[in-house]
């Protein structure tokens, strides 16, 4: 019984640890995840944002929520085991406890809901589009289309995993970085990241609405 509660105790704390380290942890960068991260990388629009905020109540309200069930849990475990409470209660019901069990998780969901209808409309609003790019995700590349721009269209594919996980591969991965800044028009080539880079970027333009489809 106490190796059992232990257990539980442990997984309770390491459940809750984990989820407040995640709800305010920030990402270096909005680009690409972090070694060690664990909470949402960084917003890059206000809408984001408040999916962020959104995020983190939600984070809050079951950890609670977890917290307050596994705690019941242990009280009954600890105080009305047979060895503890060798006589049980005839109870069949209690009204005051119903209405709590009741009025609570109904709050609970008034709270969740309040917030979460207003961002429901608030993504709804969907400003005029300056540029329209069409995206088409294949196995390994993805296309690119710029449909009101007299149908400029592209590819980006993935680079090939020999550049990340073979030695030898230095200056391939050096010139595939290269070529990537010279299509950005940069003078210091990019990091490169495995599983998520291509051999291209997509451009957008700074400031300006752009609609993906």
């Amino acid at each position: 019984m106490k190796n059992a509660i232990w257990k539980l105790a442990t997984l309770l704390i390491a459940f809750a640890t984990t989820g407040v380290t995640g709800a305010w942890a920030q990402a270096g960068t909005a680009e690409v995840p972090q070694n060690g991260q664990i909470g949402l990388p960084a917003a890059a629009t206000p809408i984001a944002s408040q999916i962020d905020g959104f995020y983190d109540m939600l984070l809050v309200i079951i950890i609670g929520v977890v917290t307050l069930v596994a705690l019941l849990l242990l009280t009954v475990l600890i105080r009305f085991n047979r060895r503890a409470n060798p006589t049980p209660s005839k109870t069949t019901h209690n009204t005051l406890l119903e209405v709590v069990w009741t009025i609570i998780p109904i709050g609970i969901l008034l709270v969740i809901a309040v917030p979460s209808f207003r961002l429901l409309y608030a993504e709804d609003v969907v400003p005029p589009a300056d540029l329209v790019i069409k995206v088409t995700g294949h196995q390994w590349y993805w296309s690119y289309e710029y449909p009101d721009q007299g149908g400029i269209a592209f590819d980006a594919l993935m680079l090939p995993e020999r550049l990340f996980d073979d030695p030898a591969a230095g200056e391939e991965k050096r010139e595939a970085a290269m070529q990537i800044a010279e299509f950005l028009g940069r003078k210091q080539p990019p990091t490169l990241y495995r599983l998520l880079d291509t051999d291209t970027r997509l451009v957008v333009p700074v400031g300006k609405v752009v609609k993906v489809q």
